[in-house]
């Protein structure tokens, strides 16, 4: 019920190959996940790294690179973990030259993030029955 895509890695982040990854990835989405799945979308290699994704510019130009690929092929971003849907809303402010601020620990994000795969499954097992 839930699919984790990793859909980039560090040192490897042009704009060309998240455009690829997007309609792979779009076409993964629209052909073969059931709405009723959630989605996540993850970038490898940063774990050490003490920013935030959105504060990282090669990460922020290939989430919203990417990003456009999948609205360009028809997918909706409400399919996506409330919590990705942020990390891409981030990355546009930031772009934007606007401020994000962040609170809570990484604890809270973790449960939050269980929260929200947690809520979409009983979601979608409701609309089941």
């Amino acid at each position: 019920m839930l699919t984790v895509f990793c859909i980039g890695e560090r040192d490897n982040l042009s704009r060309q190959i998240a455009r690829h990854r997007g309609r792979i990835v779009a076409r993964a989405i629209n052909e073969h996940i059931p709405p009723n799945n959630a989605i996540s979308l993850e970038i490898a290699g940063y774990d050490l790294d003490k920013r935030e994704l959105w504060e990282i510019p090669e990460v922020r130009r290939y989430v919203i690179n990417f990003s456009e690929e999948l609205i360009r092929r028809g997918v909706s971003l409400e399919r996506l973990l409330p919590q990705t849907r942020d990390m891409i809303l981030a990355c546009c402010a930031v772009e934007a030259g606007k401020p994000v601020i962040v609170s809570g620990t990484l604890e809270d994000t973790v449960k939050i993030g269980v929260d929200q795969v947690e809520q979409f499954v009983k979601r979608a097992l409701s609309k089941m029955h």
